[in-house]
């Protein structure tokens, strides 16, 4: 597992675009800083999402406000530590 986080353990915010159950996409909103803002771009500004980096007890829906941190791997850009926004 070798998740590198970005920005630290900052909270973002952004909406759930898809959600099929077990894994889904996230749309981070408006981040300020340039770097991330780079970086999302290169990835068509969506965050992969797993089940497993979802708060416990939180279903995910299309359109849902979410706050989370991201990382980069291997595989490209993922949001983890996802919590329903203003519940932080």
């Amino acid at each position: 597992d070798d998740k590198e986080p970005v920005q630290g353990r900052q909270c973002l915010r952004g909406l759930v675009n898809e959600w099929h159950g077990f894994y889904g996409w996230i749309m981070p909103a408006n981040p300020r800083d340039v770097d991330v803002k780079q970086l999302l771009a290169r990835h068509q500004h969506k965050l992969y999402v797993m089940r497993r980096d979802v708060q416990a007890g939180l279903e995910l829906e299309p359109g849902m406000e979410v706050c989370f941190s991201f990382y980069a791997d291997d595989m490209g850009l993922g949001a983890t530590d996802v919590r329903q926004a203003g519940g932080e």
